[in-house]
């Protein structure tokens, strides 16, 4: 069903705390998900913050500065990304109806080609989706498992061969020391959570929710694109529908002499989607189609 095609892009980033189309229904769910929302959100500024004080603080050299400088940039870019969810929450409410809604050109009738345009742009939403988000997941996991940093200086080495030690995930700055029993696990914990949530559910439901609708939109085109090309012969389509609706009577089965003399020549020459062989009427309604299927897509543009 059209009506449905984000639905699991908007699942992953319900999922992940970032956004909920529909914020109406039951109060306390709707509480409940702010509340949630808000818990990720903040888990996910503290890691930035951390990250961005040790940028700032730690007395590093310049390739060891350059890691911790890479990753506040990268931070940076994705924070932008949470932009339109958290600022512009109605104009991407709008956008995803709007989407959904318009692969109906014409109502809820659509031809086969229309059909097969749409189960294509949902099959490649779909496979985009889960190869992307569990990209990202996977990569999230194996840093987990992996940490790439040690969060030790040379000076701490010594104490902790006889503590264990704790691998962070990302160098980060810490008002404890993160070395320390019980604080080693309680700053893994945490970079654990805020990576998870941000590898999986930030960068992974946003971007993949991105994607989507990159593609769902060039799809659109194609619909106009098919619409277009067959405007004459869905405009008699509709014709002929209209006309066993409404019956046999003599005014819908009379015709000019000219208008039977054209559709005798286009039966002969079998090419309904010749533009030279339109009657008057059929040429009305095929200006009114295309110029119905224009505007009907131009909302997306804007």
């Amino acid at each position: 069903d059209p009506q449905k095609i984000l639905t699991l892009n908007l699942r992953l980033l319900q999922t992940g705390g970032i956004w909920w189309r529909d914020m109406k229904g039951n109060p306390v769910k709707v509480t409940l998900f702010r509340c949630y929302q808000k818990t990720v959100l903040l888990i996910y500024i503290c890691f930035n913050i951390t990250s961005y004080l040790y940028a700032i603080l730690a007395d590093e050299s310049f390739a060891e500065f350059s890691e911790c400088l890479m990753v506040c940039i990268a931070q940076f870019l994705h924070g932008t990304k949470l932009i339109p969810f958290l600022f512009h929450r109605e104009k991407m409410t709008k956008i995803t109806i709007n989407l959904e809604k318009n692969f109906y050109v014409h109502g809820n009738n659509l031809n086969d080609e229309e059909k097969s345009i749409i189960k294509n742009a949902m099959y490649l939403a779909k496979t985009t989706t889960f190869i992307y988000f569990g990209t990202v997941c996977t990569a999230t996991f194996i840093m987990i498992l992996t940490p790439p940093t040690l969060a030790l200086t040379s000076r701490q080495v010594n104490s902790t061969i006889q503590i264990g030690y704790n691998l962070l995930i990302w160098k980060a700055w810490f008002p404890v020391d993160p070395t320390v029993y019980p604080y080693n696990i309680l700053t893994y914990l945490f970079q654990v959570s805020s990576t998870l949530s941000e590898g999986c559910f930030i960068i992974g439901s946003f971007n993949a929710f991105y994607y989507v609708l990159i593609i769902y939109t060039i799809s659109q085109f194609h619909l106009l694109s098919s619409s277009l090309r067959n405007a004459k012969k869905n405009v008699r389509d509709q014709i002929k529908d209209s006309t066993d609706n409404k019956g046999t009577s003599a005014a819908v089965v009379r015709r000019t002499a000219e208008d039977t003399k054209i559709q005798h020549t286009v039966s002969e020459r079998r090419s309904e989607d010749d533009a030279l062989y339109l009657t008057k009427e059929e040429g009305l309604k095929v200006s009114s189609y295309m110029t119905e299927c224009i505007k009907y897509h131009q909302h997306i543009l804007e």
